[in-house]
């Protein structure tokens, strides 16, 4: 009898075709009852083996000799994807699938139990949306190949045409995945969600998330930012001066200096609202025409370099890349306008969101994530602008600063 991961076909049709079937439902903390029935821990135990199986290669692009592998386990995923949709008949959705398998963390170990599970029901609901919107079937991967090899070995024996061999893509390039199902978009963005959720494991922050979700508690976001200052001018220049020689700043992950620059915003607001700056334009202006003792700059950047090759060049060229960051301060607060700037937390669990293609549960408030409320993408765009300016050259610097400020006024 044929199987699909672990439970016979028919074992899972036996299930799904009982008119007396047992749903229990417990009253919890949740957004919903925890329903339960003996076809949701089948579900649940056939998605945990999917997602277990070491043969799922993290690459799509397999060697030669790994492409029958790659092409059975996208068949497995296209058996499980029907399987999973199937229990929608004795209506069972994604969200309650989600929802089981969150409350099934207890007493559990290892990431795939407590978070891959979840997140699998998650973005599977996500790709089912898109296909329902725009009409895409689920894959014959079977069929594909079949056909695919089909035309090869056709063109293999039959064509009497000359072949540039130079230009002509091999078939280890022809024959993958993704070029397979180039006509299955939905399908490719799920795999590679699926691909990105085994393998990049990120467990406390998943961890969060899902119990930001699927707990009935409120997530409190409390105000950590400090608004103390003496002189936010010298203040502001000391905390960026920090920033851009933190040996430790990975510009790559922007979660590292994330907080930083919240912290900075908040300042800024701060500073705004007791009319210490009128702008941050103003404030990059007061940053340059800031006058330090030659023994504090001495001791600023001896740290990076000998005492006796320490110049007042240094703390001009420092000067410049915190006013330029200043006028990024400022776009960010015009094009964010009257949106709220979001907590660290709730930033991250919107990156998860995005970057897994999630979809929340039907009964989850809808502006927790809303654009529209939140500078999500304006902050995104904030990070982005400081990695350009961490990399920037001293003369493009220059430049601009000549553009936008003036020097001794």
């Amino acid at each position: 009898m044929k199987k699909i991961y672990g439970v016979c076909v028919m074992n899972i049709i036996s299930l799904l075709s009982m008119e007396n079937q047992t749903i229990i439902n417990f009253s919890s903390d949740l957004h919903s009852s925890f329903l339960y029935s003996p076809l949701m821990q089948v579900l649940y135990n056939e998605t945990y083996s999917f997602l277990k199986d070491e043969r799922f290669d993290q690459s799509l692009i397999a060697p030669i000799q790994n492409k029958n592998k790659e092409v059975q386990k996208n068949i497995e995923l296209t058996n499980l994807i029907k399987t999973l949709n199937s229990a929608q008949h004795s209506n069972i959705t994604e969200d309650d699938m989600a929802l089981f398998a969150y409350n099934t963390l207890e007493g559990m170990n290892g990431y795939y139990n407590q978070l891959c599970v979840p997140l699998f029901f998650s973005c599977l609901k996500r790709y089912n949306l898109t296909t329902k919107e725009t009409r895409e079937c689920l894959p014959d991967i079977a069929n594909l190949r079949k056909n695919f090899c089909y035309q090869e070995l056709s063109q293999a024996i039959s064509s009497t045409q000359p072949i540039n061999i130079q230009s002509k893509q091999s078939i280890n390039t022809r024959f993958s995945i993704k070029s397979l199902l180039k006509q299955y978009p939905a399908y490719l963005t799920f795999l590679d969600t699926i691909i990105k959720l085994i393998h990049e494991q990120r467990f406390d922050i998943h961890k969060d998330f899902l119990s930001y979700v699927y707990t009935n508690k409120e997530t409190s976001f409390k105000n950590y930012y400090s608004d103390d200052y003496n002189n936010i001018t010298r203040d502001f220049y000391f905390h960026m001066n920090d920033i851009f020689h933190d040996k430790k700043l990975d510009i790559s992950v922007p979660h590292t200096f994330l907080m930083q620059i919240l912290d900075i915003l908040r300042s800024i607001a701060h500073a705004k609202a007791l009319r210490d700056i009128t702008n941050e334009q103003h404030l990059g202006q007061e940053i340059i025409n800031l006058e330090l003792p030659q023994s504090m700059i001495t001791s600023i950047f001896s740290y990076f370099r000998p005492k006796n090759g320490v110049h007042n060049a240094d703390s001009r060229l420092m000067k410049n890349r915190i006013s330029l960051f200043c006028l990024m301060l400022k776009k960010y607060n015009l094009l964010s306008n009257n949106k709220q700037t979001p907590h660290p937390l709730h930033y991250f669990y919107y990156q998860i969101k995005n970057d897994l293609q999630l979809a929340l549960p039907d009964n989850y408030t809808n502006t927790v994530f809303d654009e529209r409320i939140y500078a999500f993408i304006e902050l995104d765009q904030l990070v982005n602008d400081f990695q350009t300016l961490v990399c920037a050259d001293d003369e493009s610097i220059e430049q601009l600063i000549n553009e936008h400020y003036s020097w001794g006024k």
